[in-house]
């Protein structure tokens, strides 16, 4: 019922939509993180089927609610679902950043930003998430992620060289180039890169 409501407020008044909803969804991955720790404390046992069914209804409320940010306005939506794209959690309620990552395929590149800072976080899979975003996301991130190469440490400058050598960015090659130069720059990787995009298209 709350998750149909949040549906219905997002269509009719997407501004109270904007406050209501994320803090309603934060609120429920703060109580699956909560029953998940108790959870981990008894052992991780098997779990009856009546103890499966409440996460299964949380797991349908968890998937409306972010149906429900996706509806927003661009401009609402990128901010809230970045936070959720980019949360780390073990809980049953991490396929929620799944989701919320699909829905910034076609919209990311508004603000790259959140996306290329989460390339460096030690939780690899969020990690990894931020990585496979920005290749699905289309040329239009190119710009930010070839801005952010030079600066970044060595863990996100491989991941930057990553998404330029899928997205076949040939913009980048002269850059690509000039840091293979570099001794402590990956080598391996940069070669791979450089003739990656080659392959793409030439």
């Amino acid at each position: 019922m709350r998750a149909a409501a949040a549906l219905a407020l997002v269509r009719h008044q997407p501004a109270a939509a904007a406050a209501a909803v994320p803090e309603l969804l934060h609120r429920e991955e703060q109580r699956s993180a909560t029953e998940y720790e108790r959870y981990k404390q008894r052992g991780k046992p098997k779990l009856s089927q009546r103890e499966i069914d409440p996460i299964v209804e949380d797991y349908r409320e968890h998937m409306k609610l972010i149906h429900a940010l996706e509806l927003l306005p661009t401009d609402t939506a990128v901010p809230q679902l970045s936070k959720d794209a980019f949360r780390s959690s073990e809980d049953f309620s991490h396929v929620t950043s799944l989701l919320a990552e699909y829905g910034l395929w076609d919209r990311i590149a508004i603000n790259p930003a959140s996306a290329i800072a989460a390339l460096g976080v030690r939780d690899i899979e969020v990690a990894d998430r931020a990585e496979w975003l920005l290749v699905k996301a289309g040329p239009s991130v190119l710009p930010s992620v070839r801005g952010a190469l030079l600066t970044a440490t060595p863990e996100t400058r491989n991941r930057l060289v990553y998404v330029l050598a899928w997205q076949g960015d040939t913009e980048a090659l002269p850059l690509l180039q000039s840091l293979s130069k570099i001794p402590s720059a990956d080598q391996a990787l940069l070669n791979w890169a450089i003739q990656t995009i080659h392959t793409l298209h030439f």
